[in-house]
């Protein structure tokens, strides 16, 4: 999953910087023809809230209001930080202004006060310090200081929630060239994960109230497995997964939220090396000239991109995409945008949008409208959710894409330049 990168900058701004919050498992959406399938109020509450959750992690989904309101907020933090002097403040107020100058985005300035804050051997916001600092650093990109400063968080503070979520941010955001740290992180983490998937409930944090599910936990594990596939290491991904198996088979009862995760995530990793499955178009929003056909057999490289009508910041991806295919068009690299409309006879999914609101959002792009089904046939929980093809049409990776993944010089098209084309990648096995 080395291509996919989480929106995690929107965690570090409201959890660092604005205060600590309880962070939603990211659940499925249900079919309209599953009856009752989660038995608690929370697992009920969380999949309500999944698809406000989806859209309030894109700022681009923000109104002016809220923007306006981040904006004054972020203009008087980054005075108030300018101003500080670190060596003024002492305890708690040292890791507050560490906060408030993350919120100012004043990052070198951020990994001062931060160290100051390790330093003085404080120890309740000793994670959080060492996450200012490593997400400082990856900002104004030194990415070789971010990772040692990750390595010192495995070996420093004990594994909770934050540090688990700030390891897959790092293993989710690091630069193709930088493979082997991505790969060392998750290496470290393995024996703590495992031990953390064996407890069967949501791992806390120590000093806040964020918490990470056993279904996240297994998806974060999961990324390893799918690196060692999409590097041909098949022994090794199957010896890990089958650890992890074996940590959750010895766990207690998972919830009903978290074992529909699992699930989902087992069923998305067993398509990887598979041929795509059969896709049918319903209707295209391509220009006349286009062909209303996954064209995968001309292409060295096809990205498919599923999401739900309601998606809204999917829904803005798909210029983005269809500029990016055009721009790749003579390597050539292919993308097409899936789009569904789910009916809205669940009271937890949201009502599909107009086909008037539809068509002017995407008409003209790569995009196809395809049968809600597909959503199942990928296990997609998530959105957008990226499917990458090899030259031979099989699944060689898949997993959630960040907003800006078509933008020029994104992740994704660093990844596919560099690790695929520019390599002998062998195909997953």
């Amino acid at each position: 999953m080395k291509f996919i990168r989480h929106f995690f900058f929107f965690w570090f701004v409201l959890t660092l910087c604005a205060g600590p919050v309880t962070l939603s498992s990211q659940t499925p959406l249900p079919s309209a023809s599953s009856a009752a399938p989660f038995a608690h109020p929370g697992d009920i509450y969380k999949q309500a809230m999944r698809p406000l959750d989806m859209v309030r992690s894109s700022f681009d989904n923000w109104s002016d209001a809220e923007l306006g309101a981040l904006s004054v907020a972020m203009r008087v933090a980054r005075q108030a930080c300018v101003e500080a002097k670190p060596e003024t403040y002492f305890g708690e107020d040292v890791y507050d202004l560490a906060r408030l100058c993350s919120l100012g985005q004043q990052w070198g300035k951020v990994n001062t006060i931060a160290l100051q804050y390790i330093a003085s051997g404080a120890e309740m916001h000793r994670t959080q310090a060492y996450i200012l600092s490593m997400n400082s650093l990856m900002r104004v990109g030194d990415t070789n200081h971010a990772v040692e400063t990750a390595l010192a968080i495995q070996k420093k503070v004990p594994y909770d929630a934050e540090v688990a979520l700030a390891l897959r941010y790092m293993k989710t955001t690091l630069d193709p060239d930088t493979t082997w740290a991505s790969r060392q992180l998750e290496e470290n983490e393995r024996p703590t994960l495992l031990v953390a998937l064996n407890r069967g409930v949501a791992l806390a944090a120590t000093h806040s109230e964020a918490q990470m599910s056993t279904g996240d936990l297994f998806e974060s594990g999961l990324e390893l497995a799918y690196a060692y596939r999409f590097d041909g290491q098949g022994p090794e991904a199957a010896a890990w997964l089958k650890e992890m198996d074996a940590a959750l088979g010895t766990a207690p009862a998972l919830s009903a939220a978290d074992q529909s995760q699992v699930d989902a995530a087992r069923k998305r990793y067993a398509l990887m090396g598979q041929h795509l499955p059969t896709i049918q178009i319903q209707k295209s929003f391509a220009p006349p000239t286009a062909k209303a056909v996954i064209d995968w057999q001309s292409a060295k490289v096809t990205i498919l991109v599923l999401f739900p009508d309601w998606c809204t910041q999917c829904r803005k991806m798909m210029k983005d995409l269809s500029a990016f295919a055009v721009a790749n068009a003579d390597t050539p690299i292919h993308a097409y945008g899936l789009v569904y409309s789910q009916k809205s006879d669940s009271p937890t999914t949201p009502d599909p949008v107009s086909a008037e609101e539809l068509t002017k959002d995407l008409q003209g792009t790569n995009t196809f409208l395809v049968p809600a089904s597909t959503a199942q046939t990928f296990a997609a929980t998530d959105f957008p959710l990226g499917i990458m093809l090899s030259a031979k049409g099989t699944v060689r990776t898949l997993g959630v894409l960040p907003i800006d993944a078509f933008r020029s010089d994104s992740y994704l098209e660093k990844m596919i330049h560099r690790r695929v084309l520019g390599s002998l990648d062998p195909e997953p096995k």
